[in-house]
């Protein structure tokens, strides 16, 4: 049947056939594990908040149970605070390109008819492997048109 598809689309609409370099990126997308990811953010977070307990402690006098934030023109006022500051600016960045990510990943298996508690890498496995059949039925094609013009 894809086969069938293929010989349609070559001869109604051969730019579809584009599709694999267009979803060119979606195999890479198959090894994104969002779990590992929000385990990795979490832990990234937890260490500049252990990181701005102790300059607060050590460099700033502060007592290390209180758990209000240092002002921030005494921590860029020294060298561990700036890479503090930048670093909390780059987890909130990551973070909020994260929730993107996983808002358009929602959306995509929305617009898929999927259930919302597939996971990237089933999704994506499935993808893959559409594209994979799809590819390999357009070159059986390619190979039966040469066969046959070759004789």
């Amino acid at each position: 049947m894809l086969q069938y598809l293929v010989s349609v689309l070559l001869k109604d609409d051969a730019d579809v056939l584009r599709l694999l370099e267009d979803l060119g990126p979606v195999k890479a997308a198959e090894r994104v594990a969002f779990d590992f990811l929000t385990q990795q953010l979490h832990e990234l977070s937890n260490g500049i908040e252990l990181v701005k307990k102790m300059v607060k402690k050590y460099s700033l006098g502060g007592d290390f149970t209180n758990d209000a934030p240092p002002e921030d023109e005494s921590l860029s006022a020294m060298p561990m605070g700036k890479f503090l500051l930048c670093a909390e600016s780059l987890i909130t960045s990551l973070n909020n390109e994260f929730d993107g990510a996983k808002n358009s990943f929602a959306a995509v298996l929305e617009f898929f008819g999927e259930d919302s508690s597939i996971t990237p890498e089933a999704f994506f496995y499935t993808i893959n492997t559409v594209l994979s059949k799809f590819d390999q039925s357009y070159k059986a094609l390619k190979l039966k048109e040469e066969a046959i013009v070759g004789i």
